[in-house]
């Protein structure tokens, strides 16, 4: 049957007709009336509260059917009294229509109440009244509450990063605005969606680039509490591992973290847990190409750190040398793992009691040595000061004569410097041979020539020990 829908007061001019069945309950046309409010007017204010009357003027029951009060054609006023849903009674057993129309209510006023708030917090004079309900509602939760959300960051992404926007950042700063975006990076706090956590990570990125010197005082504050909360190593992990769209939106985070020792040290142990080193270097190949790359050193340097922090294990150990000899992990990814490879073998540092052959090492090593010649054999030369190494490589012939040609011909290390190649590999022989006996053989391919010419005192202490030749 069609009902005309009319209101009084104010409103005489809202009309609209709506299509019921006959059988149904007077609760049900006040849940049409409520969606069909907002779908054709929906710049005004949201039904909250109202009662509807017949043309004789009698006030419909919610529990009457519509077709024993209502005539087909029937006209239906509504009466609003929004200042009366205070003192409306509720009932006992509620059914799900009535808690789905009840939340609908609700939704549709927090939207209203939202684009109001939003727009006194970022140009009305009441910014610092207006300010702690626009915050209220980044921590409204749920799906369905998404565009009150969206809609509050939209207001603060237009307001705040400006040079305008200096009443406005005053009145966030001073509601506690900060902590409520750091609780949005957060997956431990949040239930939305991944692009509120974009959007966040978006506006955090541009208040720390615009607002920089007036956030110190509480970034430092805020930072050690964003890194000591599990969700914040949890979302940099799944966005490694994952290729997410918001990790470029983390670039600034990351780098504070990186570069604040607190912040950075609570953080990387957080992080070992959502991200082990194997998992890290078996994703990043895929991920690298779509990370910033003014993120990437902050990036190595909290893994870096996640792993000291964390018990390596056999599966870290195989990632390392694996990493090293596969010709697609990036370049840049590979001179990290050099240089944490050596971090792990020096016996000089306090390092993880990684499990490491010497064969391994050494065939990865060669592996990597035609683009890190200079990296490679830093390594080995650290590596040397272990006995096990020492022994095992000291016995490999190809590698000693590797190790001369590049002290004889340095410069075949393209991309290198010559004089530095020089040094790192006379310093291999050094360690090799202050206890393998391989001098004598040494002398025979030349070294003591080079010994005798160069003139770089590095080079020439290396060569002394490697020969056995007392230093002057």
């Amino acid at each position: 049957m069609k009902l005309f829908i009319t209101f009084d007061g104010a409103e005489q001019e809202v009309r609209f007709v709506v299509l019921v069945e006959p059988k149904s309950t007077v609760a049900s046309l006040r849940q049409r009336i409520l969606t069909d409010f907002r779908l054709v007017f929906p710049s005004r204010l949201p039904l909250c509260f109202f009662r509807m009357a017949a043309a004789d003027g009698f006030f419909l029951t919610d529990g009457a059917t519509v077709g024993e009060v209502l005539d087909d054609g029937s006209t239906v006023t509504c009466h609003r009294a929004d200042a009366e849903v205070m003192g409306a009674p509720l009932s006992e057993d509620p059914s799900a229509e009535e808690v789905n129309g009840l939340f609908q209510t609700f939704t549709s006023q927090v939207s209203y109440v939202a684009k109001a708030v939003c727009h006194a917090a970022t140009v009305g004079s009441e910014v610092s009244e207006a300010m702690p309900i626009l915050l209220a509602m980044l921590m409204l939760r749920g799906p369905k509450l998404l565009q009150v959300r969206t809609a509050a960051l939209d207001a603060l992404q237009c307001s705040l990063p400006l040079a305008s926007g200096a009443r406005s950042l005053s009145a966030f700063l001073a509601a506690g605005g900060l902590f409520v975006l750091l609780s949005m990076l957060s997956p431990s706090t949040k239930q939305g969606s991944e692009a509120e956590v974009e959007r966040a990570a978006e506006l955090f990125e541009d208040l720390l680039a615009q607002h920089g010197d007036v956030l110190g005082p509480l970034l430092e504050v805020a930072l050690c509490e964003l890194a000591s909360d599990s969700g914040a190593a949890e979302l940099a992990a799944v966005g490694l591992k994952r290729q997410r769209s918001y990790l470029s939106h983390l670039n600034v985070i990351l780098g504070r973290f990186a570069g604040h020792p607190k912040a950075k040290s609570i953080f990387a142990q957080l992080l070992s847990k959502y991200l082990r080193l194997c998992d890290a270097l078996e994703a990043l190949p895929s991920c690298w190409p779509y990370v910033p790359a003014t993120m990437r050193p902050a990036v190595l340097e909290l893994l870096e750190e996640a792993f000291h922090s964390s018990q390596a294990t056999s599966s870290d150990a195989r990632a390392l040398l694996a990493s090293l000899q596969d010709s697609s992990v990036p370049m840049e990814l590979q001179a990290f793992v050099l240089q944490l490879l050596r971090k792990v073998l020096d016996p000089g540092r306090k390092a993880h009691s990684v499990a490491l052959s010497p064969k391994a090492v050494n065939g990865a090593l060669m592996a990597a040595m035609p683009k890190h010649p200079l990296l490679c054999l830093e390594v080995l030369g650290t590596s040397a000061l272990k006995e096990d190494f020492r022994v095992y490589l000291a016995n490999q012939q190809s590698l000693t004569k590797f190790l001369v040609h590049c002290c004889l011909q340095p410069e075949s290390c393209k991309g290198s410097d010559a004089l530095a190649i020089q040094r790192a590999a006379s310093r291999c022989l050094a360690n090799l041979g202050v206890s393998s006996g391989r001098s004598a053989n040494l002398e025979v391919i030349g070294l003591k020539g080079l010994y005798g010419s160069t003139e770089d005192f590095t080079v020439r202490a290396y060569l002394g020990t490697a020969l056995g030749i007392e230093q002057p």
